[in-house]
């Protein structure tokens, strides 16, 4: 099992963005010991789209090129971007993700 608080305690954000949701959530809930329903409560149910979307700002941040490139693209195309792709907290996460690692 994948020990969650190592991983974040190391700044590993690769390996947590690499997870899938249900890889994730599973790993959280044996890291303390609660039922889904514990889970989606305590943490919600976005919780790792959360730490994805801060990774990417993480890598923006390293990168100034990518997130002009990120301004320039949504300043022309912002209401396109938010229906097809920004449109669920799995798809904004996604979003930064794509243009953070380009």
């Amino acid at each position: 099992m994948i020990n969650i608080r190592e991983l974040l305690d190391n700044n590993d954000y690769e390996t947590i963005r690499n997870m899938d949701k249900e890889e994730f959530d599973n790993a959280m809930k044996e890291e303390h010991g609660i039922s889904q329903d514990e889970y989606e409560v305590s943490y919600g149910k976005y919780y790792k789209e959360a730490l994805d979307l801060c990774n990417a700002i993480r890598i923006f941040a390293e990168n100034p090129d990518n997130l002009d490139n990120f301004e320039c693209y949504i300043a022309h195309h912002f209401p396109v971007w938010l229906e097809r792709w920004a449109n669920s907290p799995e798809g904004l996460a996604n979003e930064f993700n794509r243009f953070a690692t380009m």
